[in-house]
């Protein structure tokens, strides 16, 4: 996955782009707006840059697919896994259900802490 921006701010090794808004932007409005910019993405590189400079960022496939499968496959099996373990551990159904809760919670605690 490729998207290009603009460097916006340089702190040392810290980088902060905007991104210009992609073909797989368009159906999105998480950015708020008509705006051809997108979020800002900050990250650390050795690479010399210079505010307003025109940068390339590419993600691996990959990368891409291992975050769609934390934010979108594991939630659900660790909701799942939640109740199945409360079952055979004896609980009752509604405390299973909170179970699975739990394991929702804890899904989303572990892809947002990665």
């Amino acid at each position: 996955m490729e998207n290009k921006g603009i460097v916006q701010k340089i702190e040392g090794n810290r980088i902060t782009v905007k991104l210009f808004k992609d073909s797989s932007c368009s159906h999105c409005n998480q950015c708020h707006g008509a705006s051809k910019y997108g979020k800002d993405f900050e990250f650390e590189t050795d690479k010399k840059a210079k505010v307003g400079d025109l940068v390339t960022l590419e993600i691996a496939e990959k990368e891409v697919i291992k975050a769609a499968a934390i934010a979108y496959i594991f939630p659900p099996l660790m909701m799942i896994a939640g109740y199945l373990l409360a079952d055979r551990l004896g609980f009752s159904e509604n405390q299973s259900i909170l179970g699975s809760f739990l394991g929702l919670g804890l899904a989303f605690f572990r892809a947002f802490s990665l």
